[in-house]
């Protein structure tokens, strides 16, 4: 590596590239304004966010168009099945696979700090329900946030299980409800 400046004739041509990949990343950002309109109607239309079908022939599409350009088939390839990968998961974030009418509840992720505990958490949220995560380091702390919420989800490691439950259980409203997820 070397601090030397690139020659001229180089250097306007990596500018050209930047430029080139500034564009395509605002259209990239428009393609995730439609998908997110696509998120809305199918959250309505109570469609799946995965169509099997339609991304066939997106690829199919994509391969052929990159063939008629003569560029590399298989990287372009892959580039659209990482930009559907991000569209599915930004529907999921938007709520597009939870149902119209939800029956919003209350929901504390203890452990949730953890990979388990935060995933749990993103797929509570895109359901359409609030989300509280409690963990050792937080305020609330578990037991405060086990009083205040409809659901308990305890995921924390399987040697702490039951000692967070008998801390966390008398501390579950009456009519609430409390799991664990720790034989994942």
């Amino acid at each position: 590596m070397t601090d030397e400046k690139p020659p001229k004739a180089l250097q306007a041509l990596r500018d050209k590239i930047d430029a080139i990949d500034h564009r395509v990343l605002e259209l990239l950002a428009e393609r995730m304004q439609v998908v997110a309109s696509i998120a809305q109607v199918k959250r309505q239309e109570g469609v799946q966010i995965r169509d099997f079908v339609r991304e066939r022939m997106l690829l199919d599409d994509r391969r052929e168009r990159a063939k008629q350009l003569g560029i590399a088939v298989e990287p372009v390839e892959s580039i659209y099945r990482q930009i559907m990968l991000a569209s599915r998961d930004y529907q999921a974030a938007l709520g597009a696979a939870a149902p119209l009418e939800v029956e919003r509840k209350k929901i504390a992720i203890i452990g949730g700090l953890g990979q388990m505990g935060q995933m749990l958490g993103r797929m509570f949220r895109e359901l359409g329900h609030d989300v509280q995560l409690a963990d050792v380091s937080t305020t609330p702390s578990p037991e405060e946030a086990a009083a205040s919420v409809d659901v308990v989800v305890i995921s924390v490691p399987i040697a702490s299980t039951i000692a967070v439950i008998e801390a966390i259980g008398p501390r579950v409203k009456p009519e609430g409800l409390i799991l664990d997820v720790t034989s994942i």
